[in-house]
């Protein structure tokens, strides 16, 4: 998968006259997990909180780097794992690998 930089096009003077070139390279991991987990139709926020799980974040790291409760963080994520069809963490992380293939 690949993502475009849309400050990237290039002008190109040719024989056909102007021409535009695109530079396209690969998209980051946190790029794919984004996509991947609006594929499954999560809201904003349920997608910062499953985002921040994929990278190894606690709980408690999750409420201090988004400034929510811990009750928050579980609601969202009982959302997400409802949605995605998983039950834990793990099984999530699985989940988005495996549908990557």
């Amino acid at each position: 998968m690949y993502s475009l930089r849309p400050s990237d096009p290039l002008s190109l003077d040719g024989a056909g006259g102007r021409q535009t070139g695109v530079v396209f390279e690969p998209a980051s991991p946190a790029q794919l997990s984004s996509l991947f987990l609006r594929a499954y139709r999560l809201t904003p926020a349920q997608v910062r909180v499953a985002a921040l799980v994929l990278q190894g974040q606690s709980t408690r790291q999750i409420v201090s780097t988004l400034h929510i409760s811990a009750n928050t963080v579980q609601e969202h994520l009982t959302a997400v794992f409802d949605k995605v069809g998983v039950r834990s963490r793990r099984e999530l992380a699985a989940t988005l690998i495996t549908d990557r293939h």
